[in-house]
Protein backbone atom coordinates (compact mmCIF):
# COMPACT_ATOMS: atom_id res chain seq x y z
CA UNK A 1 0.00 0.00 0.00
CA UNK A 2 1.78 3.25 -0.97
CA UNK A 3 0.85 5.99 0.09
CA UNK A 4 2.00 9.99 0.59
CA UNK A 5 3.43 10.73 3.85
CA UNK A 6 4.53 13.87 5.55
CA UNK A 7 6.97 13.23 7.79
CA UNK A 8 8.60 15.58 11.07
CA UNK A 9 12.08 16.48 9.91
CA UNK A 10 14.87 15.24 12.27
CA UNK A 11 15.00 18.11 13.90
CA UNK A 12 11.73 18.35 15.36
CA UNK A 13 12.29 14.97 16.74
CA UNK A 14 15.27 16.08 17.97
CA UNK A 15 16.41 16.21 21.94
CA UNK A 16 18.57 19.25 22.43
CA UNK A 17 21.00 20.63 25.40
CA UNK A 18 21.86 24.19 25.62
CA UNK A 19 25.11 25.02 23.51
CA UNK A 20 28.61 25.34 25.44
CA UNK A 21 32.35 25.19 24.00
CA UNK A 22 33.09 21.75 25.07
CA UNK A 23 29.78 20.21 24.28
CA UNK A 24 30.28 21.57 20.88
CA UNK A 25 34.14 20.85 20.58
CA UNK A 26 33.55 17.35 21.09
CA UNK A 27 33.40 14.88 18.12
CA UNK A 28 30.50 14.35 16.07
CA UNK A 29 28.76 16.95 18.04
CA UNK A 30 25.98 18.65 16.08
CA UNK A 31 25.50 22.30 16.72
CA UNK A 32 21.51 23.57 15.43
CA UNK A 33 19.65 26.69 16.10
CA UNK A 34 16.62 26.70 18.08
CA UNK A 35 14.47 26.88 15.02
CA UNK A 36 16.24 23.93 13.77
CA UNK A 37 18.52 25.09 11.28
CA UNK A 38 21.94 23.26 10.96
CA UNK A 39 24.98 25.40 11.79
CA UNK A 40 27.56 24.32 9.27
CA UNK A 41 30.20 26.76 10.66
CA UNK A 42 30.88 28.01 14.20
CA UNK A 43 33.70 29.56 15.85
CA UNK A 44 34.97 30.85 19.13
CA UNK A 45 37.52 32.82 19.95
CA UNK A 46 38.93 33.03 23.63
CA UNK A 47 39.40 35.12 26.18
CA UNK A 48 43.43 35.25 25.85
CA UNK A 49 43.01 36.78 22.41
CA UNK A 50 40.64 39.56 23.45
CA UNK A 51 37.04 39.12 24.47
CA UNK A 52 35.29 35.99 24.36
CA UNK A 53 33.02 35.95 20.77
CA UNK A 54 31.04 33.38 19.29
CA UNK A 55 30.23 33.58 15.54
CA UNK A 56 28.77 30.87 13.40
CA UNK A 57 27.51 30.26 9.69
CA UNK A 58 23.76 28.88 9.93
CA UNK A 59 22.19 26.93 6.77
CA UNK A 60 20.18 29.34 4.19
CA UNK A 61 22.06 32.27 5.96
CA UNK A 62 24.17 34.96 3.85
CA UNK A 63 26.82 35.80 6.66
CA UNK A 64 28.47 34.89 9.43
CA UNK A 65 26.43 36.01 12.53
CA UNK A 66 27.82 36.93 15.95
CA UNK A 67 25.75 35.05 18.62
CA UNK A 68 28.04 35.64 21.95
CA UNK A 69 30.30 38.39 22.88
CA UNK A 70 32.06 39.19 25.99
CA UNK A 71 28.93 37.21 28.57
CA UNK A 72 25.98 38.27 26.64
CA UNK A 73 24.28 36.65 23.92
CA UNK A 74 23.51 38.87 21.14
CA UNK A 75 20.32 40.92 20.99
CA UNK A 76 17.59 41.58 18.36
CA UNK A 77 17.31 39.27 15.39
CA UNK A 78 19.43 36.74 16.91
CA UNK A 79 17.61 36.02 19.90
CA UNK A 80 14.95 33.53 18.68
CA UNK A 81 17.68 31.59 17.49
CA UNK A 82 20.22 30.74 20.30
CA UNK A 83 22.34 27.78 19.80
CA UNK A 84 21.90 24.72 20.63
CA UNK A 85 23.48 21.26 20.94
CA UNK A 86 21.48 18.31 19.02
CA UNK A 87 22.04 15.03 21.16
CA UNK A 88 21.27 12.02 19.05
CA UNK A 89 19.20 8.90 21.25
CA UNK A 90 21.04 5.69 21.82
CA UNK A 91 18.79 3.01 20.20
CA UNK A 92 18.44 -0.60 20.84
CA UNK A 93 16.57 -3.18 18.55
CA UNK A 94 13.41 -4.40 20.98
CA UNK A 95 14.38 -7.23 23.00
CA UNK A 96 11.43 -8.93 23.17
CA UNK A 97 7.25 -9.14 22.20
CA UNK A 98 6.57 -6.82 24.39
CA UNK A 99 7.77 -3.91 23.46
CA UNK A 100 6.56 -4.31 19.49
CA UNK A 101 3.72 -2.15 18.56
CA UNK A 102 1.93 -4.31 17.16
CA UNK A 103 -0.82 -1.97 15.63
CA UNK A 104 1.85 -0.40 13.93
CA UNK A 105 2.57 0.11 10.03
CA UNK A 106 5.96 -1.52 8.85
CA UNK A 107 7.94 -0.21 5.99
CA UNK A 108 11.39 -0.70 4.93
CA UNK A 109 13.00 2.79 5.45
CA UNK A 110 12.25 5.40 3.66
CA UNK A 111 10.24 2.80 1.58
CA UNK A 112 6.87 3.86 0.07
CA UNK A 113 4.78 0.15 0.51
CA UNK A 114 3.86 -0.36 4.17
CA UNK A 115 2.99 -3.45 5.75
CA UNK A 116 1.50 -4.97 9.07
CA UNK A 117 2.91 -7.42 11.48
CA UNK A 118 1.02 -10.42 11.03
CA UNK A 119 2.47 -12.52 14.03
CA UNK A 120 5.36 -11.52 16.65
CA UNK A 121 7.55 -13.77 18.30
CA UNK A 122 10.23 -13.21 21.33
CA UNK A 123 12.99 -12.68 18.78
CA UNK A 124 11.48 -11.69 15.35
CA UNK A 125 8.09 -10.23 14.05
CA UNK A 126 6.67 -11.59 10.98
CA UNK A 127 6.09 -9.13 7.98
CA UNK A 128 3.91 -10.57 4.91
CA UNK A 129 5.41 -13.90 4.20
CA UNK A 130 9.00 -12.71 5.90
CA UNK A 131 10.42 -13.69 9.23
CA UNK A 132 12.53 -10.92 10.31
CA UNK A 133 14.65 -10.66 13.52
CA UNK A 134 14.52 -7.79 15.62
CA UNK A 135 18.41 -6.98 14.93
CA UNK A 136 17.05 -6.87 11.38
CA UNK A 137 14.30 -4.67 11.61
CA UNK A 138 16.11 -2.42 13.40
CA UNK A 139 18.48 -1.78 10.76
CA UNK A 140 16.22 -2.27 7.78
CA UNK A 141 12.42 -0.91 8.71
CA UNK A 142 10.76 1.74 10.14
CA UNK A 143 7.20 1.89 11.91
CA UNK A 144 4.37 4.85 11.86
CA UNK A 145 1.81 4.73 14.91
CA UNK A 146 0.01 8.02 13.13
CA UNK A 147 -1.02 5.95 9.56
CA UNK A 148 2.18 7.26 8.51
CA UNK A 149 2.66 11.12 9.34
CA UNK A 150 5.83 9.96 11.07
CA UNK A 151 7.77 6.85 11.03
CA UNK A 152 10.40 5.67 13.87
CA UNK A 153 13.26 3.37 14.14
CA UNK A 154 12.32 -0.13 15.29
CA UNK A 155 13.40 0.34 18.50
CA UNK A 156 14.13 1.44 21.89
CA UNK A 157 15.18 4.06 23.42
CA UNK A 158 18.47 3.46 25.94
CA UNK A 159 20.28 4.60 28.28
CA UNK A 160 22.94 2.34 27.99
Amino acid sequence: MAQKTTEKSACERMKVIPFSIEAASKPGARVVTRDGRNVLWWHYQPEIDGPLQIVAYIENDVAVRPFYTSGKWSEGHQNDRDLLIAVEPKLRPWRDRSEVPLDAWFRLVRGEEWDRIVAVSNKAVRIGEDWLAFDTIFITREHSLDNGKTWLPCGVETEE
